[in-house]
């Protein structure tokens, strides 16, 4: 018999009992990077026996969330693939700021460049 309770939307992910939990409709619409912002409250249902899923009471919706694994419980490997999408991360912020600068200045705008 499923039970409603309240979990946190933090920017680690849904916070409930200890686990955080995730899901496609929480990640689309970035609900982890604006708890960054303010810590969010939502109403759950969820099988005391089974705490691998949460369902997910939001506008008229339930929304399966599911467990996550702790970063102590990830193969090794996955540290190694989390740091490589980290890496990657950086370099296309670092592009992008490159590609809006030649952008400004094709246009016309003054830059003020800064070394180190």
């Amino acid at each position: 018999m499923m039970k409603e309770g309240k979990a946190f939307v933090t920017p680690q992910g849904i916070l409930y009992m200890e686990n955080y939990y995730s899901c496609g409709y929480a990640l689309k619409n970035e609900w982890f990077l604006k708890a960054r912002e303010k810590i969010g409250l939502i109403t759950i249902l969820y099988e005391p026996n089974n705490p691998s899923v949460i369902l997910l009471v939001h506008e008229n919706q339930i929304i399966p969330a599911n467990l996550l694994l702790r970063s102590s419980e990830l193969p090794k490997e996955n540290h190694l693939y989390f740091r490589m999408i980290n890496y990657y991360k950086k370099l296309l912020a670092e592009k992008k700021k490159r590609q809006s600068t030649k952008s400004d200045l094709r246009k016309g705008k003054k830059i003020l460049i800064l070394k180190q």
